[in-house]
């Protein structure tokens, strides 16, 4: 069933162009891209109202198995439940390219626990537990991971780099 789906259901933003739709190969995609626009990347988010180039459901990515070289995932895994995020860490695989790397930086939840327990800056940390404005529900955050339960969603993907540090779990990971 996997194979039979559609995949190119994305709104592209007609303001951006159509950059990426039709293409054999991206390099660079910044999925879940916010507000944060990157110019070299193929940005993507699932609101309307934020920079996309494309709109799109990171559970349902609109580009063709083994297409994309690189793809950064900055601060979105935890918007999802943890089923939910393993699904996003799938469709990821089926689109990143053998030997492409995927980028994941999200909040560490032991380091906040351990700052909101100092009650060290207790809005700014809870805020990256809870999620920042949440003023709609692609805001709120919905799982929490450490360094430790995140391999649990890592789906075999290699670990080519921690450079963790603060309160954020940084890897760069590569499909094999």
């Amino acid at each position: 069933a996997r194979a039979s789906r559609n995949r190119a259901t994305a709104s592209p933003r007609t303001q951006r162009g159509e950059r990426g739709r039709g293409r054999t190969e991206i390099n660079s995609v910044n999925l879940g891209c916010g507000y944060r626009y990157l110019p070299s990347y193929i940005n993507v988010d699932v609101d309307e109202g934020n920079e996309a180039d494309l709109v799109a459901d990171a559970r349902h990515l609109p580009f063709r198995p083994e297409s994309i070289h690189d793809i950064l995932l900055s601060h979105v895994l935890e918007h999802f439940t943890f089923q939910e995020a393993r699904g996003v860490i799938a469709e990821i695989r089926v689109v990143l390219k053998r030997g492409g790397l995927l980028t994941l930086i999200l909040p560490d939840l032991h380091v906040l626990a351990q700052r909101i327990i100092k009650g060290d800056d207790m809005d700014k940390h809870l805020s990256h537990v809870y999620g920042n404005s949440q003023e709609t529900t692609w805001q709120i955050h919905k799982s929490g991971y450490t360094r430790e339960t995140i391999h649990a969603c890592l789906d075999n993907l290699i670990v080519e780099e921690d450079f963790s540090g603060g309160a954020e779990i940084r890897l760069r990971l590569r499909k094999s």
